[in-house]
């Protein structure tokens, strides 16, 4: 039987969606209701194929899946006529591994940033460059900080921060190209 991922932002129709896939041989493993978790959904669950109720023109659709597929989220799979196939692509396995190496320089550079926050009385970042902007990986609040706006998780132009700046320091012209 195939599996399928049912994302939706309209709940009333998602019993009758459901059954009528049932009725065709497609089991509905899970529904998401808030699309911007398809693809965490899809990745742990697997599905063969992802149904979206989301009242959206078709364009728009395709145009979503076509900037995926540029960027290499999504592999068209099988022949491209008029409904095409889709499977996760390679940069989805990247950004998981992006977040698994900045979870370690997180644990090893916290105890790092925290005594130096301590001892300076300043906050203290770590970064990670991702393309032309930085992500803040971790933060340790220093006793005269007096503006935390800056979260974790934020996302900077690098050429815009003192720490991105150090980062594309290092860089040859090539590579900030």
């Amino acid at each position: 039987m195939t599996s399928a991922l049912l994302c939706i932002n309209r709940p009333q129709t998602a019993p009758t969606l459901a059954a009528d896939l049932s009725a065709a041989g497609i089991s509905v493993v899970v529904t998401v209701e808030d699309c911007s978790k398809l693809v965490q959904t899809a990745v742990l669950h697997a599905p063969d194929v992802v149904v979206c109720d989301v009242p959206l023109p078709i364009s728009a659709w395709f145009q979503a899946l076509q900037t995926l597929e540029q960027a290499g989220y999504v592999d068209r799979v099988g022949p491209s006529g008029i409904h095409p196939s889709y499977r996760l692509g390679v940069a989805v396995l990247r950004l998981g591994f992006e977040y698994l190496s900045s979870q370690e320089l997180t644990e090893l550079g916290r105890p790092v940033i925290e005594s130096l926050s301590d001892t300076t009385g300043h906050t203290c970042h770590i970064v990670v460059r991702d393309g032309h902007e930085v992500v803040i990986v971790a933060k340790s609040l220093g006793r005269k900080a007096t503006f935390h706006s800056i979260q974790v998780g934020a996302r900077l132009p690098a050429h815009a921060t003192v720490l991105g700046r150090v980062l594309l320091g290092g860089m040859s012209l090539v590579q900030l190209q």
